[in-house]
């Protein structure tokens, strides 16, 4: 396959030939970087709140995306997201048994496998669980329904229905499309020792991880010819040189029946297919061009790269991200960015390599004869001490014109890649090109001594996609979206027809693992707020807005600063603060933080009013209540350190003669302590009458006096005392008192309530009363006296007793018909009282007998 041309400015074509005279190839530069004092001052007073960033790409990303991937602008971010989505989810559908795969196909999330804890992991994602892919590479099977338990005949029966299936039958997938039955049942892979046969009845065995099956590859045929072990859609891929090919494990060469080859060596496993190759990938280190291009300083001349993405150090200072092979095994230190043109001098310093790993810890290559999974590392390198004059923002160029910032893609986090991801990458060579995820991979590449020692084979983890690059893209930026995936570490001829048609690329996230504490600079929209210049905000009004999810806002107001965290919904809020002047306007500056990364400064003019306390609260007395006697005091609660000014009235004046004077009328005041109560002492307590009350605050800064909380309280008399009665006491019928009695006020009304009466009295000149309550009969009363002066009650006096009845004695006759008497041996019978027992004999008894005696006479007429 020929390589496809682009529209490469003519002044970056000419850099990009010279470069490729340089001695190496690497190099990290800005990422759409503005040139230095270009960008806008935090201090600019924008003419209305910012508005949300446009979710749609720059134009030159559109192109590329239709031309390249016949994807929207829509589709293209909705997929960076789902990819997001699911690598987050990748390592929790690992550990579920019958996973197979996971792909992102036309924006949908596809998970390969069986089983009801995988459907439930799919479901839970919003993806579709499929059955693993045949051997032709089809995937569109609906995954098998979850095996039927023992007592069923999966074979006989449907599970969704529990009908006789029928073989013949075609399943449909929830697309609509037909799939052949015998598909859509295929079981999961068996695990590695399960008993799968082979034509030549071998086991054969499944392949469930890709770092095990990288090492058994390599420690049975070494890494000559290999180009990558991968991991995609449809299982996994080994792509090496003559496949057919006999090996031995000390890599040479043997066309014997007796020694195996890859081929069959892939023929011993369910899901592990062989593909020809070119042999390992070739690094991107020479006649590099990035996006944007940056040059190292080789000493007898320069070494080009890209710059895959700005960013920190563990101190917050501003970093380089780029491949590690850049650095030419850490013989590289100075880097330069590349000029725009051929006859630009080469003068602008961009900063000096630090930490960088290629192949694994300590730049390790791959030991055939003993691979070591930790030599299965990555392709990364930092650049610190970064030129002052340089700003690094968090951009990938397009390449769309001469200023590489006119068209670029702003990142807004760093993710892992999905088979199936649409992607695009930035490179100084080729510039702007979109493709799709192929495979995760760990792939191999020839280190930096590989032309003297052809031993010198690095493995890389990461992921291989299907666009194009060349010499001078190393290092480069891929993302999904505007997610940060990978770095361009090595490019693949996947055809033999020169080209490289084929690129893979360091993982990210693994990546910065090797380098601790560095982190990708990410773009932070500025906050906003609901409102707009000119507003008139009042102090304590609460303000919302938006910023981005997680961030943390800074804000500062007239000169006070403060932090304010955000949502997970991007939501955040604040109270306009008291120290702002009455009246004038007053700027409110605010801005996202999150880790290293800063959004730009958002200003808003407001206008600030102090608004009014709320106010207080009066708890004694409240509105409605009433005290007994006096009241000496007047409880609350009010802003802390407020004055509160508590102004005493009379009732409304009423016509009779019952109203009263206010004993003390005035104001007194209190100040709130530290907690907001209050206590006023009265400097004359309140006697009994009907009063107003009304108190405000004030006092506080940045805010003006409150409305006043009025209350209507009621200082009652004393309650009257009842004396003739004990709480609590007993009478039968013949006892209970026929009076009630007490004493009060002189000359208050009295009104008693017996509960079946009411009975009034007036209290005489010495302070007694007394009221006729008649008789009672058997039951519980309850008497309630309350007394009123010159219009004003008392509260109330109560005593509770009890009335029973009087009880009759019983009577025993002899046998001749009369009365028993104590003589005679029968029993004086008592009559039984609440007071007591009486012994009911003599003449009690006597009157018993007279009153029976008559009764019986009159009964006989």
């Amino acid at each position: 396959m020929k390589r496809a041309t682009r529209d490469t400015p003519a002044p970056v074509r000419a850099m990009a030939a010279a470069a490729a005279l340089a001695a190496g190839g690497f190099l990290v530069g800005v990422p759409a970087q503005a040139a230095p004092g270009s960008g806008v001052s935090a201090d600019a007073v924008p003419d209305q709140p910012a508005a949300a960033y446009a979710a749609e790409l720059p134009p030159g990303l559109a192109e590329a995306l239709l031309r390249d991937l016949g994807l929207t602008e829509e589709e293209f971010q909705a997929a960076g997201e789902a990819g997001s989505r699911a690598a987050a989810a990748l390592p929790a559908l690992r550990a579920t048994e019958g996973f197979s795969g996971l792909e992102l196909r036309d924006g949908e999330i596809l998970v390969y496998g069986t089983g009801a804890a995988l459907q439930a992991q799919a479901e839970a994602l919003g993806a579709r669980l499929l059955a693993p892919p045949a051997g032709d590479g089809g995937a569109d099977a609906p995954a098998p329904a979850p095996a039927t338990p023992e007592t069923e005949d999966p074979a006989t029966e449907d599970p969704a229905t529990g009908d006789p299936a029928d073989d013949n039958a075609a399943a449909e997938d929830p697309a609509g499309k037909p799939v052949a039955a015998e598909v859509s049942k295929e079981p999961a892979p068996a695990p590695a020792e399960s008993a799968m046969v082979s034509d030549d009845d071998q086991p054969r065995r499944t392949a469930t991880d890709l770092t095990e099956l990288a090492r058994d590859y390599i420690s049975a045929f070494g890494v000559q010819g290999l180009q990558s072990i991968g991991l995609g859609a449809d299982g996994f891929t080994i792509r090496v040189a003559d496949p057919e090919v006999s090996r031995v494990q000390d890599n040479a060469r043997r066309a014997t029946a007796s020694a195996p080859s890859p081929a069959d060596y892939a023929e011993g496993f369910t899901n592990v297919a062989i593909q020809d190759a070119a042999g390992a990938g070739t690094p991107l280190a020479q006649e590099v061009f990035g996006g944007q291009g940056f040059l190292g300083d080789a000493g007898g001349g320069y070494a080009a790269c890209s710059i895959g993405f700005n960013g920190w150090d563990p101190s917050g200072n501003p970093a380089v991200i780029t491949a590690g092979h850049c650095t030419l095994d850490g013989t590289i230190h100075n880097t330069l960015l590349a000029p725009q043109t051929q006859e630009d001098a080469v003068t602008t310093a961009l900063g000096t390599f630090g930490a960088s790993v290629f192949g694994g810890p300590g730049n390790a290559t791959v030991n055939p004869d003993n691979p070591d999974p930790a030599t299965f590392g990555t392709d990364v390198a930092v650049i610190g001490s970064i030129n002052p004059d340089l700003e690094l923002r968090p951009e990938v160029t397009e390449w769309a014109g001469d200023d590489l910032s006119e068209t670029t893609t702003r990142i807004t986090g760093v993710g892992t890649p999905v088979v199936g991801s649409p992607v695009c990458r930035s490179g100084l060579t080729t510039g702007w090109v979109c493709g799709t995820v192929e495979e995760l991979a760990i792939f191999a590449v020839p280190g930096h001594n590989n032309g003297t020692d052809p031993a010198d084979i690095r493995a890389v983890t990461g992921f291989i996609s299907d666009f194009q690059g060349a010499p001078g893209d190393s290092g480069g930026p891929v993302i999904s979206g505007s997610t940060a995936v990978g770095l361009v570490s090595a490019g693949f001829d996947t055809d033999d027809d020169g080209a490289i048609d084929a690129v893979g690329a360091a993982d990210l996230a693994t990546a910065l693992a090797y380098v601790p504490g560095y982190s990708v600079a990410v773009f932070l929209e500025a906050p906003a707020l609901n409102v707009k210049d000119g507003d008139t905000v009042y102090t304590d009004q609460l303000l919302s807005g938006t910023a981005p999810a997680g961030s943390v806002v800074r804000v500062s107001v007239a000169g006070v600063g403060g932090e304010i965290p955000v949502g997970a919904d991007g939501s955040w809020s604040m109270l306009v603060p008291r120290t702002v002047q009455d009246g004038e306007t007053t700027r409110f500056s605010v801005s996202a933080v999150s880790g290293f990364n800063k959004s730009a400064t958002t200003v808003y003019n407001l206008v600030t009013a102090h608004s009014a306390l709320d106010a207080p609260v009066l708890l004694s007395p409240a509105d409605g209540s009433a005290a007994v006697g006096a009241l000496t005091a007047v409880q609350g609660l009010a802003e802390p350190g407020a004055t509160v000014e508590i102004q005493l009235g009379d009732a409304q004046e009423r016509e009779d003669a019952g109203a009263r004077a206010l004993a003390a009328a005035g104001t007194v005041t209190a100040t709130a302590d530290s907690s907001g109560s209050f206590s006023a002492t009265l400097d004359e307590a309140l006697t009994p009458g009907n009063y107003t009350l009304a108190a405000t605050q004030d006092g506080v800064a940045g805010k003006t006096r409150s409305a006043a909380a009025a209350a209507a309280f009621t200082v009652l008399h004393p309650a009257p005392a009842i004396t003739s009665l004990r709480d609590g006491e007993v009478f039968t019928e013949a006892s209970a008192p026929r009076t009630i009695s007490g004493t009060g006020i002189a000359g208050a009304a009295l009104t008693v309530e017996t509960g079946s009466a009411t009975l009034t009295a007036m209290v005489a000149e010495d302070g007694t009363w007394s009221v006729e309550a008649g008789s009672w009969s058997p039951g519980q009363f309850t008497v309630t006296a309350v007394q009123e002066l010159d219009g004003v009650g008392s509260a109330p006096a109560s005593a509770t007793f009890a009335v029973t009845a009087l009880q009759a004695a019983a009577v025993t006759r002899t046998p001749g018909g009369l009365a028993a008497t104590g003589a005679d041996g029968g029993s004086l019978t008592a009559l039984l009282s609440a007071a007591g027992v009486l012994l009911a004999g003599g003449a009690a008894g006597i009157g018993l007998s007279r009153r029976r005696t008559r009764g019986a006479a009159v009964a006989a007429r």
